[in-house]
């Protein structure tokens, strides 16, 4: 995010200068992730806040600050060791075609909930005394229960989980005083619900495989972050936020000796929200946001499985729903079983 487009953002008005500082943080923390296309200079405006590689976070200052940017240095993050991590699941089998699941788990997040930042006062950040640490949450409880089914020989699975403990975020003082997106816990109930059908064959296809699913999360209370005396707790997300997605799997045998073939056709859809908690729709970030992809396997011998896939993002980039823009991308894999 250059400076000129915080400005087209924050206005041109008789701003105080530290008030717009404290915006221009604002903007920054909200497009952590860059708009460039794939290809271009290397993204050095947020992007690589956590996770591997990620050295310092860059604040460009509007016009008139002592400086024209600030490099933030990233120290150590905030997370828990392997230890206290457990579960244990129970099944219950009514007849030959109904089961029953209980779940229980308790596990640290692999992805962080975001980042807290040290020493934000306007002086500390000029002099390079600030720094920022990525957090993990901790001590997660997640209880689920699930029912599985055949319905006209469509196999239908359904599970609704709660999770205790869960990393979210609330908009709080950051840095310069702005209102970010900034770590804690909160409660987080999920139900999902799937169908899957098998079709026998015809001269399209010698299987065809059709599966959809649904999928819906809700925040149901969030721990309040209490600063200078005042609590913040408006949820940096949304409350709720669903996505469905579909796939077509379509299996050719003997196409050419010894080689199978399999053509799968999927799309994934956000209609509603923008999940509170990281990956708990895939790959999907916000309201909008939608997802096509092909993908051709050929197997040999059932042993060797080549595949090549692509798969497009759809949804104009935005700032509040979908800041990761140019996702598209091709894959090729290989895998071979012995």
């Amino acid at each position: 995010l250059k400076v000129a487009r915080a400005r087209r953002i924050i206005g041109e008005g008789p701003l105080k200068f530290w008030q717009r500082c404290r915006e221009a943080a604002c903007v920054h923390w909200t497009n952590l992730a860059s708009l460039h296309p794939f290809g271009n200079e290397p993204d050095r405006h947020g992007t690589d806040l956590v996770g591997p590689g990620a050295e310092f976070f860059i604040l460009n200052l509007p016009p008139g600050a002592p400086v024209s940017r600030v490099e933030i240095p990233r120290g150590s993050d905030i997370e828990a060791n392997s230890d206290s991590q457990w579960g244990f699941r129970t099944k219950y089998l009514f007849g030959f075609g109904t089961e029953l699941g209980l779940h229980h788990i308790r596990y640290h997040d692999k992805n962080p909930t975001g980042a807290v930042f040290i020493n934000t006062a306007p002086a500390d950040v000029l002099a390079g005394n600030s720094s920022y640490r990525a957090v993990y949450a901790s001590d997660i409880e997640m209880t689920a229960i699930s029912l599985t089914t055949d319905v006209a020989g469509t196999a239908i699975a359904s599970e609704v989980s709660y999770r205790n403990g869960a990393g979210l975020s609330v908009n709080a003082p950051g840095l310069f005083g702005a209102l970010v997106p900034t770590p804690t816990v909160g409660d987080v109930w999920q139900a999902n619900i799937s169908a899957t059908k098998i079709l026998t064959p015809t001269r399209f296809w010698d299987q065809l495989i059709v599966l959809g699913e649904l999928s819906d999360v809700y925040v149901s209370d969030i721990e309040p972050i209490v600063t200078g005396g005042q609590a913040y707790s408006e949820i940096s997300n949304t409350r709720n936020a669903a996505a469905f997605q579909g796939q077509m799997i379509f299996n050719y045998q003997q196409v050419w000796p010894g080689w199978d073939l399999s053509v799968a056709l999927a799309h994934a859809n956000a209609f509603d929200g923008k999940a509170a908690v990281a990956s708990s729709l895939g790959s999907l970030n916000g309201k909008g946001d939608r997802r096509y992809a092909i993908t051709f396997g050929f197997k040999y011998l059932e042993n060797l499985l080549l595949s090549v896939a692509y798969n497009r993002f759809s949804g104009a980039a935005d700032t509040e729903n979908r800041a990761l823009a140019d996702r598209s991308f091709a894959s090729f894999s290989a895998k071979y079983s012995f």
